[in-house]
């Protein structure tokens, strides 16, 4: 199962994960053009 972390990226669950402590691990990362746009001034 796969999930998206509002502008962070995607995540899958970690098989490691219980109820009481959800680990996620990171397979995207989202491009982030407005620190692209920030720089440029």
């Amino acid at each position: 199962m796969r999930y998206q972390f509002i502008r962070k990226g995607y995540f899958c669950l970690d098989k490691d994960s219980t109820a009481q402590n959800l680990v996620f691990n990171r397979t995207v990362t989202l491009k982030d053009a407005w620190v692209k746009e920030s720089n440029k001034s």
